[in-house]
């Protein structure tokens, strides 16, 4: 081949890549969006089968509930770099634990447990934050679900973990056994070596917030202190 064709040749397929890889790349950022919402849709809607589903085809197991609104071409390249920026929106774990408990005080709302641990299986954040920065942890201590507080300790997740108010899980788990009478969450956060003398931002202790001698007796049996 004449020397000058063959260069010729080459900086047109240089030239080739350079353009197709960033589309394919883009392509597959936007397909990754697609199964991301999926799942967040199938999360909030518990099925089970369907989250299994997306996770094997790809899906991320952190993805977050972002608002699907109109972008400019900017957004979207920006959306398509980060696809989960930090406290935006609610992680897939949290979406699996929406909180009926604001429409329904004092009653137990357990997340669907093959969502959960499946979420955990495939390698979710456990320690992700929404805006109010709540893991998923302490949303499973606030409606009183033991079955899920067990899974997310069991998977490490941070047990002294604060949101905005300064609460930790076994703050929040203490209240909701103060209306539900249930103290399976509480039990499960003090083997898990929750903090048992944690103080919230007012400095409140966790005993101050028990209500009930059976509650009381509980905590003082692990250490806390008033």
């Amino acid at each position: 081949m004449n020397p000058h064709l063959k260069r010729r040749t080459i900086l047109f397929a240089i030239a080739i890549l350079l353009v197709a890889l960033p589309c394919f790349w883009v392509r597959h950022q936007y397909h990754q969006i697609k199964l991301d919402r999926a799942l967040i849709a199938a999360v909030r809607a518990g099925e089970a089968e369907r989250v299994v589903s997306l996770l094997a085809a790809g899906a991320n197991p952190s993805a977050r509930d972002t608002p699907e609104t109109k972008q400019s071409v900017i957004q979207i390249l920006q959306s398509l770099f980060h696809r989960t920026p930090i406290n935006r929106g609610t992680p897939a774990l949290m979406c699996a634990l929406e909180p009926l408990y604001i429409y329904n005080p004092g009653k137990v709302h357990p997340a669907n447990p093959h969502i959960i641990y499946a979420l955990i299986k495939i390698g979710t954040d456990v320690n992700a934050k929404d805006a109010l920065r709540k893991t998923g942890l302490i949303d499973a201590a606030i409606v009183g679900d033991s079955e899920s507080v067990k899974a997310l300790t069991s998977a490490h997740a941070d047990v002294n973990a604060r949101d905005d108010n300064g609460f930790t899980a076994l703050m929040w788990a203490v209240l909701s056994a103060n209306l539900t009478g249930n103290r399976d969450s509480v039990k499960i956060l003090i083997a898990a070596r929750s903090d048992v003398n944690a103080r919230d931002d007012r400095g409140k202790s966790i005993l101050q917030w028990a209500i009930g001698p059976d509650l009381k007796a509980i905590l003082r049996k692990a250490g806390a202190t008033e």
